[in-house]
């Protein structure tokens, strides 16, 4: 059943959006029953918050904000790849893409992205992330600037 099973299980309450300047944003509890002490909050963005908002517009509390089960959704995915030209394409992947467009945006830091995804390791979120994310020049200068001033290092 894998993770997918801690998205279907998530009810009403688990959901916090709201709307601020016209802008959706929100957190989702995930209770993960298959990892003792993993439950967690996230953050969640403005598209995602909106659409979750609408699905659980009409639901009570302890609803299951999806309402589908794990076949069901595994249905759709298959109908979804095929469509997309994409038939090998695994739920799981979409962590690979997470991690990768999330060392990808800028200030999203290595421990957030950690958090996020719900690991335990950092070294578990870089094997998602399918990249070594090295010291370069460029994080070498940024210290220097902290360090010794941006004037000094030229």
């Amino acid at each position: 059943m894998g993770r997918s099973s801690v998205l279907l299980n998530v009810k009403r309450r688990d959901l916090s959006i709201y709307v601020t300047t016209s802008r959706y944003e929100g957190t989702i509890y995930l209770e993960d029953r298959k990892t003792a002490g993993r439950s967690r909050t996230v953050g969640l963005g403005g598209v995602v918050s909106k659409a979750l908002a609408e699905l659980a517009a009409n639901k009570l509390p302890d609803e299951p904000v999806f309402g589908y089960g794990y076949h069901y959704v595994g249905k759709r995915w298959r109908e979804v790849r095929m469509k997309a030209g994409l038939p090998d394409l695994r739920m799981k992947d979409l962590r690979h893409v997470f991690a990768g467009l999330g060392l990808d945006a800028e200030g999203v830091s290595l421990v957030a992205l950690k958090s996020g995804m719900g690991h335990a390791k950092l070294s578990t979120t870089m094997r998602y992330a399918d990249r070594d994310v090295g010291f370069d020049s460029g994080h070498a200068r940024k210290i220097e600037e902290a360090v010794f001033g941006k004037a000094a290092t030229g």
